[in-house]
């Protein structure tokens, strides 16, 4: 791989790079990275190569956010935010929402989303400030996190 960028982002560290063998822009988790005696020695003899459109491709990666990794298909949520959240909610969707409406001081979003999820899980940040709209699958997907989130101490029965 030829590194572009070392990020630190969700509590991880990530690499984006180029990677050589798939001749595609690829983001590493670092903790996950394997390394083995030489592993990360210049090779002698090989030259930085030129990639296609690096700094488009960088900032691809960067942009990437976890409720948009996956291979299924896009899906647009929207979820209402109360005012004084809307403007911490346009900081942590950024790119991967636009602003709809805003009515009776919500600001009403569409989140494109791949892993519904992990797009819960954030929208949990927000407590009682963020309403999930639709779809009904994003809605079905919160419910079912919660669902496993509230377990009783007894036998671990679900509570909800």
């Amino acid at each position: 791989m030829q590194p572009l960028a070392l990020v630190y982002r969700w509590g991880n560290w990530n690499l984006s790079a180029y990677d050589l063998e798939k001749e595609d822009y690829r983001t590493f988790r670092v903790s996950r990275i394997k390394q083995s005696e030489g592993d990360l020695k210049e090779l002698p003899g090989v030259k930085r190569r030129d990639l296609p459109d690096e700094k488009k491709a960088v900032l691809k990666l960067l942009a990437t956010q976890p409720w948009n990794m996956g291979e299924g298909p896009e899906v647009q949520v929207k979820v209402d935010f109360a005012g004084e959240e809307s403007e911490r909610a346009q900081r942590m969707f950024g790119d991967s929402a636009t602003v709809e409406r805003a009515e009776g001081g919500k600001v009403r979003m569409v989140i494109c989303a791949r892993n519904l999820e992990v797009l819960a899980s954030r929208l949990f940040r927000f407590g009682s400030g963020a309403e999930i709209i639709s779809p009904q699958e994003a809605r079905e997907a919160a419910a079912s996190l919660l669902r496993r989130m509230v377990v009783s101490e007894k036998g671990g029965k679900r509570r909800c």
